[in-house]
């Protein structure tokens, strides 16, 4: 997932609908991100989340340089616990404007649901990027390139096989925000 997002030292990243917060932990562990952050509606996977994260960091701190170094690429641990960020709320209700990289697993959201994040993804930096589970758009017509629909601001630029913990392998989808609105192709 890193190296599909292409998360870099000045990266914010974003996992809609973390869960416990595993992909946010160990972004922030396996780079130099500026933010990771988790947001999660479930009250009970959010408070699971905070404490893993704390957990995790408390342990780091007893290992040996050596073994820090086997484990995460930031020297200072301090930093990796003033990067990991979780929020216990609608992802629909939550500013992510400052996003440049997004992990959403988006198999188990509703169209409606999905829709609407899609729609927040417009206010995203050009540039971003958006790793998902299922595809944002199966059918791209010309109904897709109205002037502010996802498919009009928003471009599928690779996919991939990637291991999963529920399948021998999954395909994911990497879109980018591009800002550039597509003409209608009856305008044109």
């Amino acid at each position: 997932m890193i190296h599909l997002l292409m998360i870099e030292d000045n990266s914010v990243f974003y996992d809609l609908g973390s869960g416990i917060g595993k992909a946010v932990i160990q972004v922030a562990m396996q780079t130099n991100v500026k933010k990771s952050v988790g947001i999660e509606l479930s009250e009970t996977r959010y408070n699971i989340s905070k404490v893993a994260a704390k957990d995790v960091c408390m342990a780091i701190r007893t290992f040996t340089p050596a073994e820090q170094a086997m484990i995460t690429v930031r020297k200072d641990i301090t930093q990796l616990e003033q990067s990991i960020h979780f929020v216990n709320n609608d992802i629909l209700d939550t500013d992510i404007s400052d996003a440049t990289c997004i992990y959403w697993n988006n198999i188990c959201f509703n169209a409606i649901a999905s829709y609407k994040i899609l729609e927040k993804f417009n206010g995203l930096p050009e540039g971003t990027r958006i790793l998902c589970s299922r595809k944002l758009c199966g059918r791209h017509s010309a109904v897709c390139l109205r002037k502010d629909s996802p498919c009009s601001y928003m471009s599928l630029v690779h996919r991939d096989k990637v291991s999963c913990t529920w399948a021998e392998a999954c395909t994911v989808f990497i879109y980018l925000v591009t800002k550039k609105h597509v003409k209608n192709w009856w305008d044109q």
